[in-house]
């Protein structure tokens, strides 16, 4: 609840992140904290209590900024930490899950495009761009940088119970359904059903780990697919790209600690 500040790297020592009187992870050397708050402005989500005698860097908003945006590798760490402990909160939350059939992100009936034909409607980089305004992964990247994304997207269309990738592949690209809806499986078992507007993919595309999941085609769907060799070319020439999918994963794993 404390107003935003700085950013701390742990030097060495140890620190405890606590929810609600429980802790929920622990960082140690080479780690950063407080980052969140520093990417989006938002208030603390979490209190962080040194569990030892520890040694940390403060980074402030603005020497942050600079960094980042002078060096490409340094956002792109960055966003793999949001991502890793992002994959962690969704673990959790999956095994607390029932294996009952979940519900569609978007109400779509998961029928209704079942005899789609594979010649769907191919939208051009104009058509794509409108498209990726409405996707919340992108929700705070310019006009100009989603239309960069939109150039590098290429449609494909996959029918129900084709899989779009396996749990443990190598991440090699990402996903953002255009219509039509996917099952994700851990385990074998349904954790989450995904929609229009929904991106699959892009933690493996960012942090470079074996996928967390495995989704396959429920529906006959249409879907951008983005390269992760054409995405991170893109991310070390346009750094803002990368402070702006910072602040989406941001607020993704602010909600995640809120659930």
């Amino acid at each position: 609840g404390d107003p935003a500040g700085p950013m701390y790297l742990v030097e060495h020592g140890s620190v405890g992140v606590v929810v609600g009187g429980s802790e929920v992870a622990r960082i140690g050397a080479g780690e950063v904290i407080g980052e969140m708050a520093v990417i989006d402005g938002g208030e603390r989500s979490a209190s962080c209590i040194a569990l030892e005698p520890s040694s940390l860097i403060e980074i402030s908003a603005e020497d942050f900024e600079s960094l980042v945006r002078g060096h490409s590798s340094a956002a792109l760490a960055i966003l793999r930490t949001i991502s890793e402990r992002l994959r962690e909160r969704n673990k959790a939350a999956s095994s607390t899950q029932s294996d009952g059939p979940a519900t569609c992100v978007d109400g779509e009936d998961a029928t209704a495009l079942d005899d789609a034909p594979r010649a769907s409607v191919v939208p051009g980089a104009i058509e794509r761009f409108a498209f990726l305004q409405d996707v919340e992964l992108f929700a705070e990247l310019s006009s100009q940088e989603i239309a960069k994304i939109a150039e590098l997207a290429t449609t494909v269309t996959r029918f129900a119970g084709e899989s779009l990738f396996e749990q443990g592949d190598f991440g090699d690209s990402m996903y953002v359904i255009r219509s039509g809806s996917v099952s994700v499986r851990v385990n074998g078992s349904e954790v989450a059903r995904l929609g229009s507007c929904d991106a699959i993919g892009e933690m493996a595309l960012i942090d470079g780990l074996p996928r967390s999941a495995s989704c396959v085609v429920v529906a006959s769907s249409v879907l951008l697919r983005i390269s992760a060799n054409d995405f991170m070319l893109l991310m070390s020439v346009q750094p803002e790209i990368s402070i702006g999918l910072m602040r989406s994963l941001s607020a993704r794993l602010r909600k995640s600690y809120q659930a």
